[in-house]
């Protein structure tokens, strides 16, 4: 039986992708920088399919870096 109180539904839902900046990636491994950036940019492609407004944050960008061009590419092409 499915239960639809646990539904999303797109125009309820916003997707918010927090400080994954230049500096703080360059502290992480490698391979997990490389499955998390395919996984946002999965989860960024569906929010656009389904029109869900999609916010980036960055922390002192000046100090770590704005957040990874693979991201900010992304979020921003048509």
């Amino acid at each position: 039986m499915l239960n639809e109180k646990f539904y999303i539904e797109a125009e309820n839902a916003i997707l918010i992708i927090v400080d994954f900046q230049e500096k703080l990636a360059k502290a992480i491994k490698e391979d997990i920088v490389k499955s998390t950036l395919k996984n946002i940019t999965k989860i960024i492609h569906l929010s656009k399919i389904f029109s869900i407004p999609i916010i980036l944050t960055e922390q002192h960008p000046k100090g770590l870096g704005i957040s990874l061009m693979e991201i900010k590419d992304f979020v921003d092409s048509e």
